[in-house]
């Protein structure tokens, strides 16, 4: 028997909280648990529609519904309640791979009129240089091999974050975009609640009210005393090696001879014992420094029980804890591990980090994540030289994101003083 969404929701006692009609045809009525609320389109759509309704109500409901406190999960109303149910009991499964593409945080330098118009209201409201607190294009993990990313992001100093897309109404309105492309608008905000970020929209449409865009940034945002800086782009020293016998030796040599942060790539064929020069290094690693943390991650769940078997068998007698848990002293576990982690301890939690198939560092997903942390030591390893470009994984594994603000950067001298000539 087909059980319909509305009717899965009365059975788990969900109580009708809040409803928009956005026209005679078109409404959504908002669900309330005690965990979170779910918003249930009811939308009409039809290729040939010559008036739609205004989309600042849709953008309003949905932040009046989010100001709330809990996670925000929205569905069309012909969707299949199992879908629902894996939702909201966060059974839903992401990718631990994702294909390569663009992040759209390197490549998408300028902002967009509506964009432009949100930094300057966000300076507006938290002064001239408050622009070091977002970060723009920000990565997001998805269910499928290709990554989205969110517009904005300010992260908090308590791991948290808040989210901000910017919604042209052609790009955005739901009966403009159609069926598909809503369904994977509404999957992205789904996958933020089930991280546990807040996604406020803005329109182009809100540009004729700055005074009012500024009262929503506040209530959005809070203190930027909570903000944590979106920082700047340092350099790791960094080496790829494909000959094995000298590997342990220069990665000894790169660290007595240049200050850490110290990043080594390696390119070995399979079965050529990639993991065996980790095991050397970290034995040795490990004596000299006792209470380092280590985190080892992989796109795979069987790469993780394998990497689990080898560190358990390396130190069986030692009082070293080997687990999935961050309380352990080696953390092992999938890329995914690795975006939740990024949320939730310091970027120098971990003083050495093991990438294993190194060639998937270059998704966005995954850069921004990697490029979070700051280890004494990270070395990746893969065994797939035909796809590795060297230059873009120098990039990835030669650079991190730092906490400084830039001047910051130029007082220890990490970077260039800047001069301006006109």
């Amino acid at each position: 028997m087909h059980v319909s969404i509305n009717e899965w929701l009365n059975k788990h006692d969900a109580k009708i909280s809040d409803t928009i009609s956005y026209d005679t045809e078109n409404k959504s009525v908002c669900y309330s648990f005690s965990y979170a609320n779910v918003i249930i389109d009811a939308f009409y759509f039809d290729d040939h529609l010559l008036d739609v309704f205004d989309y600042r109500t849709y953008t309003s409901f949905q932040n009046r519904i989010m100001q709330k406190g809990l996670p925000v999960y929205r569905f069309l109303i012909e969707e299949n309640p199992t879908e629902v149910d894996a939702w909201l009991t966060g059974s839903v499964e992401f990718s631990s791979t994702y294909t390569y593409s663009r992040d759209r945080s390197l490549s998408v330098a300028d902002a967009s009129s509506l964009e432009h118009f949100f930094e300057q209201r966000f300076c507006e409201v938290y002064g001239c240089d408050a622009i070091k607190y977002l970060h723009r294009e920000f990565p997001l993990p998805s269910r499928t091999k290709t990554s989205y990313s969110l517009d904005y992001v300010v992260q908090k100093l308590n791991g948290t974050m808040v989210a901000v897309e910017e919604n042209g109404v052609s790009y955005h309105h739901p009966l403009l975009i159609g069926r598909t492309a809503y369904k994977r608008q509404i999957e992205k905000q789904n996958i933020c609640s089930v991280l546990g970020i807040p996604l406020y929209r803005f329109t182009s449409l809100d540009c004729a009210y700055p005074a009012l865009v500024d009262e929503q940034i506040k209530y959005i945002f809070g203190d930027s005393s909570t903000f944590r800086l979106a920082g700047l782009s340092l350099q790791r020293s960094y080496r790829l090696y494909d000959h094995q016998i000298l590997a342990l030796e220069e990665i000894q040599e790169l660290r007595s001879t240049s200050a850490s942060p110290h990043a080594v790539l390696q390119v070995f064929p399979t079965a050529t014992g990639k993991s065996k020069i980790v095991e050397e290094d970290l034995i040795g690693y490990l004596s000299k420094n006792p209470k380092a943390k280590v985190l080892i991650v992989g796109p795979s769940l069987r790469i993780v029980e394998d990497w689990k078997q080898r560190m358990t068998q390396l130190f069986n007698n030692t009082s070293i804890t080997i687990g999935t848990d961050i309380d352990s002293q080696i953390v092992i576990g999938t890329y995914h591990l690795l975006w939740s982690l990024s949320n939730r301890v310091e970027s120098s939690y971990f003083s050495y980090l093991v990438f294993d198939e190194a060639h998937h560092a270059v998704a966005p997903v995954i850069r921004r994540c990697l490029q979070y942390f700051e280890p004494d030591f990270l070395i990746g390893m893969t065994a797939t030289p035909e796809r590795l470009d060297d230059k873009r994984l120098e990039e990835v594994f030669g650079t991190y994101r730092s906490k400084l603000d830039l001047q910051q950067a130029i007082e220890k001298q990490l970077i260039a003083n800047i001069r301006a000539y006109r």
